[in-house]
């Protein structure tokens, strides 16, 4: 069963690494941060890197800059709306984090569909930072959209992530 599991692990991987970068059908100036497993096309700026180590689909700004998005989706296991999700994981975020914010939460929407976006600050250790989460339920699905940089370096990326979040298509 270990062995079936590691192959599956495997195939993942190099599958996702096989993806990664893809610009063929990208909007100008992007690369594709997503995979075929994935049901959504996540396009980040050319510059950024894209790192598919963790299983998840992100791209980071440069070593000496780690802003970072990331894009995951969650099967749930009850309805729920994008301000229940994020009361959900609030919980979760005030376990790890010494300060959490409030966040400014705003209505967007992800590729047409209604979706909440959620601003604010936390704190690990001595390194604080500002994140923007957009949440949007899509049948049983929750898509996450996460963008997390240093209050200092928050401003600096904050169009490209506008047009990240406008390029975002659902397959």
């Amino acid at each position: 069963m270990k062995k079936i599991l590691s192959l599956i692990c495997a195939v993942i991987c190099v599958l996702a690494l096989a993806s990664c970068g893809n610009t063929a059908n990208a909007p100008k100036g992007m690369k594709l941060a997503s995979n075929e497993i994935c049901d959504y096309y996540f396009y980040v700026p050319q510059n950024w890197t894209v790192d598919m180590s963790t299983g998840v689909a992100s791209a980071y700004f440069s070593d000496t800059d780690k802003s970072n998005m990331s894009f995951t989706s969650y099967a749930l296991s009850k309805e729920m709306t994008p301000d229940e999700y994020w009361e959900t994981l609030k919980m979760d975020y005030s376990a790890i984090f010494a300060e959490l914010s409030e966040p400014e939460v705003k209505e967007t929407t992800l590729d047409g569909v209604a979706a909440k976006q959620y601003t604010y600050t936390a704190k690990a250790g001595t390194a604080e930072f500002k994140i923007m989460q957009v949440f949007c339920i899509k049948g049983e699905t929750a898509y996450v959209f996460t963008f997390t940089a240093t209050p200092e370096k928050f401003a600096e990326h904050i169009d490209k992530v506008g047009l990240v979040l406008a390029e975002f298509r659902f397959m």
